[in-house]
């Protein structure tokens, strides 16, 4: 783990934060994460709601940077 994370919280973001920092939809996030190709979310007992860890979110998209057919 990076030395800059140990330092801070990690930063639980939602969907719509999700999907702005990804440009993609959720049907699609959703469809990566059933094929095993993106971060899982993440829920709480009795919370409707599911997020993700803002830095899962941030070593994906470097992550893909390198998969052939990236365009940056």
């Amino acid at each position: 783990m990076d030395n800059e994370r140990t330092k801070t919280k990690p930063t639980l973001i939602s969907i719509k934060k999700v999907m702005a920092m990804t440009s993609m939809s959720k049907a699609n996030i959703y469809k990566q994460i059933a094929a095993g190709r993106f971060p899982k979310q993440y829920s709480r007992k009795n919370i409707r709601r599911v997020y993700w860890f803002e830095h899962e979110i941030i070593d994906w998209i470097q992550s893909i940077k390198d998969v052939p057919g990236w365009r940056s």
